[in-house]
């Protein structure tokens, strides 16, 4: 076998696949899961020569990686400013097509991820690709600490397999920095009468010497155990480790190692008893301590709640009054740590409180479709939007960015909407299209479609029989409304998406109201849609996140994406569309559409009424310093 790279790359997608040739298959899934990956926080501006040099690299990096000997290339590309440097690998097991998909679809993902940042590196299982403005080398990167590590550990704890692990990873290191760049092994491990098969990769850049790739996988063993937990990956941009409890590469392994025994001396394992039970009793008393903290905590805050009883009487007459009183008044202050949060959860209410929170940002608005702007429909096809909510849309995207996210493909969600001046995040994110833009910003790779199309066809046939069943096809996703379907038939829906998504691999299921959904496995949601627009509409109005707040609109438990990613990243806040009170991430509610149109439109005053009060004041210094120039004049 010829000595070749290693590959790991990054993020928070999962993208399933499998790639078969005639030269072989390659076991598992095409490798594209993208289990770490780092963005600089260098941005370009969009539609910059940046941006052009980039993509046209991003173009014929995955062919120059696939057709090396040894599945490792560089590329350099000028843009009018600066240079770009490119390095990619694939693992010493991918063939050639696995390598190149790869790549691809790794540097596809580097665009939402990490969408206006300068520099990134992207871990994978078959590959890893980094770009940056600077030089990369692996004697640069270890001078200068630039190059970050990627680790993975294992949620279980079984650090018994230290020893052996270790003895494994000593030995596939030893190989590595002698003959090979790439090495597999296995070992059989056995500790306290358990029997483990333990499986290792090793593996550094074919343009490494043995000597450099010695260096690299010494830099990245510290140990295989980080915080009692077991360290099943360590990767840099030039070498990487892996081991599982499974054979997780192509083929058997390069080399089969003799048993390792672990034996514990007695003496040795009563002092680590003992000490974990003094460990016990101080963890117990310190638990004791924290609990008693809490309860006074919680005792006087809830004193003060009472103190506030004669307050919360009063939210109704609000609600009935609708305030939209907009004038701040108070300072600024951070949605997520708002006292009044709990006591507002009507948006309508609390309309004041979040105007104050909004005064010298620039708002941004994300809009459910169905349940959202348009009422439910028991028949899909025929879920429009009314004229007059289209129209307070409309209206507030004049003055604020406001996108359309839903689980309809686009096509169908722009024919509903019918507005120009909006965003469209269609099949739950998985397709976006900017407005102003011809042809998606964002879309995944075409085999993604074609197995959402087949799902499509099989749930076609089974719900033939099924009385009310309606099957939508939403490019990257294929929904099945029962909303019309006898309950006595809801077990036959459940069973028929099942079965569907077991004939067809890389779909996953998910539930809504009243349907049942078969997804591309591409990791995307509605979350991920949201900050892809936020980070290319503050690209596009070179702003930075503290200048911006993003509000979200939606009624499903996928918009629920959306509401955990505004609230963890503290980036803005969501507002649950329900008319009963249920669990959400949201912060505010609104009971339906009418109310998010009602909402709309006082938001669009409010904004009108300041820019007016602005105008006033600048023409009021105007004619004050008029005045004073006539008053100097000579009688």
């Amino acid at each position: 076998m010829k000595t070749m790279p290693i590959v790991n790359v990054v993020t928070l997608l999962l993208l399933s696949a499998t790639v078969a040739e005639s030269s072989g298959t390659v076991a598992g899934t095409l490798g594209t899961s993208l289990w770490y990956s780092y963005c600089s926080p260098g941005n370009y501006t969009a539609n910059s020569s940046y941006e052009q040099s980039l993509k046209y690299l991003f173009s014929g990096l995955p062919q120059k990686v696939s057709s090396s000997s040894t599945l490792f290339a560089r590329d350099t590309v000028n843009s009018d400013t600066e240079v770009i440097y490119a390095v990619a690998h694939c693992r010493g097991d991918a063939n050639a097509s696995a390598c190149n998909r790869c790549v691809t679809e790794a540097l596809h993902e580097a665009d939402v991820f990490c969408a206006f940042k300068k520099a990134a590196a992207l871990y994978a299982d078959l590959c890893t690709v980094r770009f940056s403005n600077e030089t990369l080398s692996w004697r640069s990167d270890v001078e200068n600490f630039r190059d970050r590590m990627a680790i993975k550990v294992d949620s279980s704890d079984i650090t018994d397999l230290e020893m052996g692990v270790n003895a494994l990873y000593t030995a596939v290191t030893r190989m590595a920095n002698s003959s090979h760049s790439f090495v597999s092994a296995s070992e059989k491990i056995y500790a306290y009468g358990t029997s483990y098969e333990a499986y290792a990769l090793v593996q550094c850049v074919g343009e490494m010497t043995h000597a450099e790739c010695g260096r690299c996988l010494d830099h990245l063993r510290v140990s295989c155990s980080l915080a009692g937990q077991m360290v099943h990956r360590k990767a840099t941009t030039w070498c990487s480790y892996r081991f599982e409890l499974y054979n997780f590469f192509t083929g058997s392994p390069m080399v089969r190692l003799p048993p390792f025994t672990y034996r514990a001396h007695t003496g040795h394992r009563m002092k680590k008893k003992k000490l974990l039970i003094l460990v016990a009793i101080g963890v117990g008393v310190l638990i004791l301590i924290l609990a008693l903290i809490t309860f006074f905590f919680f005792w006087r805050k809830q004193q003060k709640r009472n103190g506030r009883a004669k307050d919360r009487a009063s939210e109704e007459d609000l609600l009935s009054a609708g305030d939209t009183d907009g004038a701040p008044g108070a300072p600024e202050e951070n949605i997520l740590s708002a006292k009044d949060i709990v006591k507002c959860p009507s948006a309508i209410v609390c309309f004041s409180e979040i105007t104050k929170i909004a005064r010298g940002k620039k708002i941004l608005i994300f809009l459910d479709y169905d349940g959202t702007i348009s009422p439910i429909n028991d028949i899909p096809a025929e879920a429009t939007i009314p004229s007059d909510i289209r129209e307070a849309v409309q209206k507030a995207a004049e003055l604020f960015p406001t996108s359309i996210v839903s689980g309809r493909r686009i096509e169908k969600l722009k024919n509903f909407v019918k507005l120009d001046n909006v965003h469209y995040a269609g099949s739950h994110g998985q397709e976006i299209v900017m407005s102003g833009e011809p042809v998606p910003s964002y879309a995944p790779v075409g085999i993604h479609e074609q197995r959402v199309t087949a799902a499509t066809h099989y749930l076609e046939d089974g719900s033939s029989k099924i009385e009310g069943a309606i099957v939508e096809n939403n490019k990257y996703a294929v929904s099945l409304h029962f909303r019309n379907v006898d309950q006595k038939d809801w077990t036959l829906v459940e069973k028929l998406v099942e079965d569907a998504k077991a004939a067809f691999e890389g779909l996953e299921m998910t539930r809504g109201h009243m349907v049942l959904e078969l997804r591309a496995q591409t990791g995307l949601n509605k979350g991920t849609a949201v900050k892809y627009l936020i980070n290319h509409i503050l690209g596009k109005l070179g702003l930075d996140r503290s200048e911006v707040l993003p509000m979200y609109f939606g009624d499903d438990v996928t918009d629920e994406d959306a509401f955990e990613v505004l609230r963890e990243k503290k980036l803005g806040f969501g507002v649950l569309i329900s008319e009963e009170p249920r669990e959400s991430k949201a912060l505010y509610s609104l009971k339906n559409p009418l109310e998010v149109k009602r909402f709309l439109n006082e938001l669009v005053e409010w904004r009108m009424s300041l820019e007016d009060l602005s105008s006033t004041a600048e023409n009021d210094d105007e004619i004050v310093e008029t005045s004073s120039r006539s008053s100097r004049l000579p009688r």
